[in-house]
């Protein structure tokens, strides 16, 4: 999730959007398999962290829900059971 932050997230078919963003010196663009909906990154988000936290340090630690603002009025919540609230 790191790779994430201070960049432009895109999805992989908007080519125009990509074309553009490749032609900008020094511009860090993340291409994602999916539209980078706040929902859709909350899963991804979900699906990278919790091979993480799984058992970490031994103690049965797992993520149990994620939770991922766009505004403070809007976010997407994902949990281990995949449910998907917003």
């Amino acid at each position: 999730v790191d790779l994430w932050d201070h960049a432009f997230l895109v999805y992989r078919n908007d080519t125009v959007v990509r074309q553009f963003l490749d032609s900008l010196p020094d511009h860090k663009t993340v291409v994602l398999d999916r539209i980078p909906t706040v929902e859709n990154l909350a899963g991804a988000a979900f699906d990278i962290l919790k091979n993480v936290y799984q058992d970490r340090y031994g103690t049965g630690l797992s993520l149990s829900k994620i939770t991922l603002y766009e505004t403070p009025n809007c976010w997407a919540e994902v949990d281990a059971n995949g449910n998907r609230h917003g």
